[in-house]
């Protein structure tokens, strides 16, 4: 009979406990939602001014690999876009926030994407994608400026022209393994390697 009590007693604590879980994240993705428009709408409001100052020569030297920025006329028509060739990029004077733009003088409006591309491009931690060979097949922007890696760096085995370098104290050979030791490799890349 105890251990019934017990169990029953342990099995409405582990509900409360996941409810209170769910409750506290829900609260606090919201929280951080608002908290990133916001933080959105100031950089927006900074954009604006300095374009209104000093028009698209403003916008030519914003760099960012965390958001993306377009500037579109009263046709929808693409004047620049931070990510995208203008040439390339359909009239948005059919988008929702475009048409609620031209009537209130600012619109917003939230729609999919790409979203794991997104979340790469956007990420403040590097990554590089290899393949089974090690060969680079897709790098994110925070990795490109971490490695200072160029374009061309896609489909080369970067870890293994690394490591074939005469100074590279950082490989184990044991038989026919090559094992990297962590943390000096973590070192070698600390210091001025690129990509």
């Amino acid at each position: 009979m105890t251990s019934k009590i017990f169990r029953s007693t342990l099995f409405v604590a582990a509900v409360i406990l996941l409810c209170s879980l769910g409750i506290i994240m829900g609260v606090l993705y919201e929280y951080s939602n608002d908290i990133q428009v916001m933080q959105l709408k100031d950089e927006l409001r900074l954009a604006a001014a300095g374009t209104e100052e000093n028009g698209l020569r403003y916008l030519q030297r914003v760099e960012s690999q965390r958001f993306r920025l377009t500037w579109v006329d009263a046709s929808g028509r693409v004047i620049f876009d931070t990510h995208a060739d203008i040439a390339q990029m359909e009239n948005h004077e059919n988008r929702e926030e475009i048409r609620e733009a031209m009537i209130t003088g600012s619109g917003s409006a939230a729609r999919k994407s790409d979203e794991f591309e997104q979340i790469i491009q956007n990420m403040q931690e590097g990554l590089v994608l290899l393949d089974k060979n090690q060969r680079i097949l897709s790098i994110n922007p925070a990795a490109k400026i971490l490695f200072n890696a160029e374009n061309d760096c896609i489909g080369r085995n970067k870890l293994r022209e690394l490591t074939e370098e005469k100074s590279c104290k950082f490989v184990l050979y044991i038989g026919p393994k090559r094992l990297i030791k962590r943390q000096m490799f973590k070192k070698c890349l600390e210091q001025a390697y690129s990509l």
